[in-house]
């Protein structure tokens, strides 16, 4: 959201003619607001993705199921994901909980007390599995 806000304010103090005109939102571009956030947001992911799979390029495969995992609805919890991780790609444990630790840091998962797991930034999980953004 926020680097949708900042392409407004960018998009409007661009194109406003007077100082007075930037409250006028009749004459705020908005499409072109729009696209400046897009364009901001996907740069944003990628660097997450990019951080994320640094370590290991197996990542990527291992990010794009834990994202699909998560956008089912489902809540798994933390250490059935690890094993998931580890019988569909093979991985041993050490480097399955070594890609749940990075998940965490750079977003793409988050664990409650209850050890249930969710994607706490939906847009990012959507990017990983190379999905398109809602448009409302």
């Amino acid at each position: 959201m926020a680097v949708y806000l900042n392409a407004a304010l960018t998009v409007l103090k661009r194109r406003a003619v007077s100082p007075e005109a930037m409250g006028d939102a009749r004459r705020s571009p908005l499409d072109e607001a729009l696209a400046l956030g897009d364009t901001g947001r996907k740069a944003y992911c990628r660097r997450r993705l990019q951080n994320l799979t640094r370590a290991n390029p197996l990542f990527q495969d291992y990010a794009r199921d834990l994202a699909e995992a998560l956008q089912s609805g489902a809540r798994p919890l933390a250490s059935e994901l690890a094993h998931t991780i580890m019988r569909r790609h093979g991985a041993p444990v050490e480097t399955a909980s070594a890609f749940l630790k990075r998940a965490q840091h750079s977003g793409l998962l988050a664990i409650d007390d209850d050890d249930r797991s969710f994607a706490p930034i939906p847009s990012f999980a959507r990017h990983v599995m190379g999905k398109a953004q809602p448009t409302s």
